[in-house]
């Protein structure tokens, strides 16, 4: 089990085992909450996803991150947008929505400024429904 401990300017991931602390500490600039056993972690101003064990499994490479929700993760990147990854850090949804959700029922809401479309999607990134969202260039 991993117990996350903030101090002023840094998260440290300690190892518990019982009572007793193992193994290194992990320092990290900012940890979220853990969702289906991985948690959004932030190092060198970089977001990545760690295990129970402090450990990296998708390495720090994001500008924002979500947590893992139906198998899959919420991820930004400057310059391209949203897009979402698997447990694993490949990416399933190529980062260039404006807005993203978590996935629910196998779907998730995404934004495209460019289109102007709120659009529902699938795992594949298949569009199931869309919306024409905002005022029409008139």
């Amino acid at each position: 089990m991993a117990a996350v401990v903030s101090n002023d300017s840094a998260f440290h991931v300690r190892i518990l085992d019982g009572h007793r602390v193992y193994g290194d500490e992990r320092v990290f600039e900012q940890v979220k909450v853990f969702s289906e056993g991985l948690s959004p972690a932030k190092k060198n101003g970089k977001w990545g996803y760690i295990n129970l064990m402090g450990d990296f499994v998708v390495h720090p490479v994001y500008d924002r991150a979500y947590g893992f929700s139906e198998g899959v993760a919420a991820v930004y990147k400057n310059g391209g947008g949203w897009g979402f990854i698997d447990r694993d850090g490949n990416v399933i949804i190529e980062p260039k929505y404006e807005t993203a959700t978590s996935f629910k029922q196998g779907r998730t809401i995404v934004y495209d400024s460019n289109a102007r479309e709120l659009s529902v999607v699938n795992y594949a990134g298949n569009i199931i429904d869309t919306k024409k969202w905002g005022r029409s260039a008139d």
